[in-house]
């Protein structure tokens, strides 16, 4: 989403945001100064202090959207006090020593840390898979939360979806690769390749890894997913651990199957750019880690592939970046946009005489997919609303009454057997309507600058 023009959002927003920054400001003063007069001891009154402060960070967070390195700016200060808090409340009552744990329950030999369905699919957290059991599990990360990390095959391969021919030729050429293992280990090609996706929000980056994971599923490889997001944590030194985690469940999954697909999205959040003037210690000690367990990698020797996606490749240390194939996804063309329209959103319906899906796509100039996906979505809703309206199309009963159960049966035939009609009128209102496509400036320029200083 493209940042506001901070000018557009008027002297109240300024006001607000310069109130709650002095407000952060006094309250983290009050509590450097409380610790300098105590002698450098924590105190009670101190946490309290921080905590507010977290607190004046989220109000000052939920003012930033889509303002979003003054959103990463808060977020990374919020984080600062809450590590402040957990610090001074382990100083003041330091946890009980723990009990020795009992010894875990046998398993019978038969039991696998993980499920193995017939479609190479992995047990959920739903409790779909009550056999699971991992060693990377600890304190800090469950097995609970692992488990989350498996997915189920999704529900299209790479040969489903439209744009993008050389990069699916080349993930389609890795994948037919995974089956000459005697082959790759004589010349000595490493089981590891790591790939990294970038490119404009919306550009289809993470159904492209979805649609490769399901492509090499039925082979028997497992599909881990994690986001940014899910790796955060609000207490000292967790998210590293959740890190190190992913990492070695990959390899071990691996292991103990043809080989392992690993994505993390949003890995400007996880492997921030130490070169950054305000980057903050939390988020240097977690990008240590990420690279850390990520060179894991290299030296298993197990078939591990990963994935790493980001709007925001500029935010992603270059460490990260020199040891990766990079991708980027551009928007669909007119070409792709075409393919879209007919092959996936409007495959039943008939266009008006005259009518082609390369208009279509001349309308939809510099269009996201998700952009698209939300345009379609709103024409279809135009169409039903047209249909249902249409006193023609209604069934009657033996009353004389209208049945709706029946009408929308006759309907959804209509549509399936192509009796419904797409006119470039209303194709045109609901780009109207949805204010569509969104402005995408400044995400470029910003990819741009970044490609030019990466070359």
């Amino acid at each position: 989403m493209p940042r506001p023009d901070r000018s557009a959002l008027g002297g109240g927003f300024t006001d607000e945001m310069s109130r709650l920054s002095g407000e952060y400001t006094a309250l983290v003063n009050q509590a450097e100064l409380l610790r300098h007069r105590k002698g450098d001891a924590p105190s009670k009154e101190e946490a309290e202090l921080w905590a507010k402060a977290a607190d004046t960070c989220d109000q000052i967070i939920s003012h930033s959207r889509g303002l979003r390195d003054l959103r990463v700016q808060w977020e990374s200060r919020k984080q600062d006090c809450l590590e402040n808090v957990k610090k001074i409340a382990d100083l003041l009552a330091p946890p009980p020593p723990k009990e020795p744990k009992a010894p875990p329950a046998a398993k019978p030999a038969a039991v696998s840390r993980i499920s193995t369905n017939t479609d190479g699919g992995a047990g959920t957290a739903s409790g779909a898979d009550p056999d699971f059991s991992t060693r990377n599990a600890n304190e800090d990360v469950s097995a609970e939360m692992i488990r989350s990390w498996y997915q189920d095959p999704p529900d299209k391969g790479l040969d489903e979806l439209v744009g993008v021919r050389e990069l699916k030729e080349r993930l389609m050429e890795e994948i037919g690769n995974v089956d000459w293992q005697v082959l790759n280990n004589v010349l000595g090609i490493s089981p590891v390749q790591s790939y990294f996706l970038y490119g404009p929000p919306g550009t289809g980056k993470t159904e492209l890894i979805k649609a490769f994971a399901g492509t090499l599923m039925p082979k028997g490889f497992k599909f881990l997913k994690l986001k940014g997001g899910d790796i955060h944590n609000k207490y000292v030194g967790s998210s590293e651990k959740i890190v190190d985690a992913a990492f070695k469940e990959a390899i071990d999954a691996a292991t103990e199957n043809p080989g392992c697909i690993l994505f993390m999205d949003e890995v400007e959040g996880v492997c921030v750019n130490r070169a950054k003037s305000n980057i903050q210690g939390h988020e240097s000690k977690l990008t240590n880690a990420f690279l850390e367990a990520r060179n894991t990698l290299r030296d298993c020797k197990k078939r591990v592939i990963f994935f790493g996606a980001t709007n925001f490749p500029q935010d992603v240390d270059p460490a990260m970046l020199d040891s990766v194939s990079m991708i980027r996804l551009p928007l669909p063309d007119e070409e792709t946009r075409a393919e879209y329209f007919q092959k996936i959103a409007f495959p039943t319906l008939t266009l008006e005489p005259g009518l082609t899906y390369e208009d279509l796509a001349a309308e939809t100039d510099n269009f996201s997919f998700r952009e698209l996906e939300a345009l379609v979505k709103g024409v279809k809703v135009q169409l039903r609303s047209v249909l249902i309206k249409d006193e023609g199309n209604w069934v009657m009963n033996e009353k004389g009454e209208k049945d709706q159960s029946a009408t929308d049966k006759k309907l959804a035939e209509l549509v399936e057997n192509g009796g419904v009609t797409l006119t470039m009128e209303l194709f045109r209102k609901e780009i109207k309507v949805q204010n569509l496509p969104m402005d995408k400036s400044e995400i470029r320029a910003q990819l741009l600058a970044f490609e030019q200083g990466s070359r």
